[in-house]
């Protein structure tokens, strides 16, 4: 079994996972309600899957940081929200049974509820801002087809054949299966271009991703 087989395998039953510039490598930015158009590089081995939480920082911004990866391992913030793949047992985000309540409850959620609103609810008790939960992601080098824009001049320009680069695509559990289900019909990706295509907004945003063309 191929690399992308394989974590496609586990991203369907896998329920515990919810959900460029000076160093940095650049990014493809997926842009709403419209095609965008890419050329994937190097499938099905090509690929990496890590894990990320959006954290509250002090700035009251929601950031994202990766807490797993799989050639380091479980960084020092996955270990403090607890073993992803057991219902976070031992970390802050740990939960047991409320017998009052029947419900889920925080085991720090009594102990220190001021650090269980910035963990587990992004100090918006709503639940609206999501938590610290980690979910996976996956990352391709890829060819954007569709220009950027200069942002001092306006002028749309073509990253990728101007560097002579790749960027890097990365996609969560939806839109990777949807990717999945393409190669399944239609062959390796490297060897056509899909359209990823992204819509709404919030928790009911949808990703699909096609064969371009179809």
């Amino acid at each position: 079994m191929d690399k992308m087989s394989g974590y496609a395998d586990q991203a369907k039953n896998d329920e515990t996972s919810g959900g460029g510039g000076g160093g940095f490598a650049a990014s493809i930015d997926i842009q709403k309600d419209v095609p965008n158009p890419i050329r994937l590089v190097d499938t099905p081995d090509g690929i990496e899957r890590y894990y990320i939480s959006w954290c509250c920082c002090d700035d009251g911004t929601r950031r994202p940081f990766i807490v797993e990866n799989e050639k380091q391992g479980v960084s020092i913030l996955g270990e403090m929200l607890g073993d992803r793949k057991n219902f976070y047992r031992g970390g802050i985000l740990e939960s047991v049974k409320d017998e009052a309540t029947n419900s889920a409850k925080y085991i720090w959620e009594d102990k220190a509820p001021d650090l269980l609103l910035v963990i587990a609810y992004n100090e918006d008790a709503s639940g609206k801002s999501g938590s610290w939960k980690s979910k996976e992601e996956y990352m391709f080098n890829a060819i954007q087809r569709n220009p950027d824009v200069d942002k001092e001049t306006g002028q749309p320009f073509f990253w990728c054949k101007e560097n002579k680069h790749t960027k890097l695509l990365k996609m969560g559990r939806t839109a990777f299966l949807s990717l999945q289900d393409v190669r399944m019909n239609d062959g390796n990706p490297s060897e056509y271009d899909i359209n990823y295509l992204k819509r709404g907004s919030g928790f009911s945003t949808k990703h699909t991703i096609h064969k371009a063309g179809n």
